[in-house]
């Protein structure tokens, strides 16, 4: 019998059997065989790149329990390659978001040998899919991919260009801020709330613009409070002093139909103050600890704290 056939009918055995810690010793050591290296890599191609290996070997991640699976994980990543394609499709297809995200942290180890296939993939239909694929091409770190990205921001589903636009701000993408824009823009009710989280990545005069504008409705329904507190966090990472007026004529303002949402974000709007410049804060502070508003009262303790020193 030759080494090859004596190898895979081991290797079937361990597979049948659940022995993956023998499987991952044995890749280990033809790996580390010195004698011919070219013969090696075609003994380890042929044994362990197989579909029908591969395929036993991820199906195992669902039919073994808990505890082997972290060695079943340890072997698919040492053998790499071969198991990229196998695991875009079980990406695809797989209700368990569990278990998905094992594929997705096993893909993004690899690293670029699952470039090209992920890319290939890039024309599937599945928004979910393609979600997972923009978060695998930014796992590589190439702002050269953006190119191949950039249709996404325009895909019909709004996940989807969601993570487009995400990864046009991670990799400084001079497209970002117009894409950007005209998420903010969309004639929807309002805008996503997506959109307006990654306006604090934003430093362009007209998404900051937009975001004040956005701020003057003063919506105050259940999702317009949504929206007004997902403003206020983003300003204050952007933290440009010019907010404040707005900022102040909201702290400063009544809502008779929704008083204690107007307060929860009067109180949000008080605690996004700290990021801002002590000298742009500091009349707001004191026209708060001057005030005589009942329902100001709160505020006006922790203004005269803060323009004392004391903590907040």
């Amino acid at each position: 019998i030759s080494l090859k056939k004596h190898l895979s009918n081991l290797i079937q055995h361990f597979t049948d059997t659940g022995d993956f810690t023998a499987l991952l010793d044995l890749h280990r050591q033809l790996s580390s065989r010195r004698k011919d290296m070219s013969e090696s890599q075609d003994l380890l191609n042929s044994l362990f790149a197989s579909y029908r290996f591969t395929r036993e070997v991820v199906h195992a991640l669902t039919l073994w329990p808990q505890n082997k699976r972290k060695v079943i994980l340890a072997l698919i990543e040492r053998v790499g390659t071969p198991f990229v394609p196998l695991l875009l499709d079980r990406l695809a297809e797989e209700k368990d978001r569990s278990i998905r995200s094992q594929y997705l942290r096993l893909l993004e180890k690899m690293g670029p040998v699952i470039r090209s296939e992920v890319v290939r993939r890039l024309k599937d239909n599945r928004w979910h899919l393609l979600r997972n694929l923009i978060v695998l091409l930014r796992g590589l770190n190439d702002p050269g991919l953006m190119d191949t990205i950039e249709p996404m921001l325009r895909h019909p589903h709004q996940r989807v260009r969601q993570e487009a636009l995400k990864t046009a701000f991670y990799f400084r993408d001079p497209r970002a801020d117009a894409t950007l824009l005209k998420e903010l823009n969309r004639a929807a009710p309002q805008p996503p709330l997506w959109a307006i989280a990654l306006a604090r990545q934003s430093r362009d005069p007209r998404v900051f613009n937009r975001l004040l504008g956005l701020l003057q409705r003063r919506d105050l329904t259940k999702e317009g409070l949504a929206l007004q507190r997902a403003i206020v966090a983003s300003l204050a990472d952007i933290a440009n002093p010019v907010a404040l007026r707005d900022l102040e004529r909201v702290l400063f303002g009544f809502s008779f139909l929704h008083p204690r949402r107007h307060k929860a974000l009067q109180s949000l709007i008080v605690a996004s103050l700290k990021h801002y410049s002590h000298e742009a804060t500091e009349p707001i502070y004191r026209r708060l600890a001057r005030g005589m508003r009942p329902d100001l009262a709160d505020f006006r303790q922790r203004a005269r704290r803060r323009i004392s020193g004391a903590p907040s």
